[in-house]
């Protein structure tokens, strides 16, 4: 096997122009027609990561968030992202990012986010004028305060809400990633009960408060850590799985939650 025919194994699940239009998700360096040796999946890309991938063999990182997002001008490799791509190539390692086609698309990482958070019945909304999201139920009602502690059981951090806490929850809309704005609080303030995400602006609580709606936010990594899980059981269809690994260098850089 080609590490092309891993890449189509992410491509043909998750096509790149599934990705929303800001966004640089595929291939950012490496020789795709190289055997590959194995695979490491990562939320981010560091010095470590690419230590971790020498360490077990594996000529091609998939990570989430691309390396490389915006044009580069220069190759310092005094730059954090320049030296990252100093190192993949010198350790014959292919970069591939699977970032918001891995997102929107069907059975993609908001899906499973929806299920992390505890619910059913998947709705799949995805339009040009709204960032990606989902709205699911949960099996029974609870006020917002309980499911604010159950989600903190979820995902082992202290999380911040809107909303008034005895309010009864049982319709969620969610979007994993940065999908705290002003168009997702208010278009998912019609269907939802809760909106659960990350980094919300702050016309976004104020918003939510004045519409008497509820958030519940969760940082960013919470959100989509489960983007390891995602690909590699992707992966391990059509590839040995002892040629799979989910990195153990992703660590949440948000301390005190």
């Amino acid at each position: 096997m080609k590490v092309k025919d891993a890449i189509n194994v992410i491509e043909e699940k998750f096509p790149l122009d599934l990705q929303l239009d800001f966004d640089n998700s595929g291939l950012k360096c490496g020789n795709i027609c190289s055997n590959l040796t194995g695979v490491l999946v990562t939320l981010d890309t560091n010095i470590e990561t690419i230590k971790e991938a020498v360490s077990k063999n594996c000529n091609l990182i998939v990570e989430h968030h691309p390396t490389i997002f915006k044009p580069l001008y220069d190759l310092d490799f005094n730059s954090p992202k320049t030296n990252i791509l100093f190192n993949c190539i010198e350790n014959n390692i292919c970069l591939y990012s699977a970032h918001t086609n891995v997102d929107v698309g069907k059975d993609g990482l908001n899906d499973y986010f929806l299920e992390q958070i505890l619910c059913q019945n998947k709705e799949h909304i995805n339009n040009e004028s709204v960032k990606n999201y989902r709205v699911g139920l949960l099996k029974n009602k609870m006020t917002l305060l309980e499911y604010v502690n159950k989600l903190e059981t979820v995902f082992n951090e202290k999380l911040l809400f809107v909303g008034d806490p005895n309010k009864i929850i049982k319709t969620v809309a969610c979007s994993n990633g940065a999908g705290g704005n002003d168009d997702n609080v208010f278009l998912t303030s019609s269907v939802a009960d809760v909106f659960v995400s990350s980094e919300f602006k702050h016309s976004a609580l104020m918003l939510a408060k004045n519409l008497n709606y509820a958030i519940i936010q969760i940082s960013h990594f919470a959100s989509e850590i489960g983007f390891l899980d995602l690909i590699f059981k992707l992966f391990t269809k059509k590839i040995k799985s002892d040629m799979v690994s989910k990195s153990t260098s992703n660590i949440n850089p948000m301390r005190g939650l």
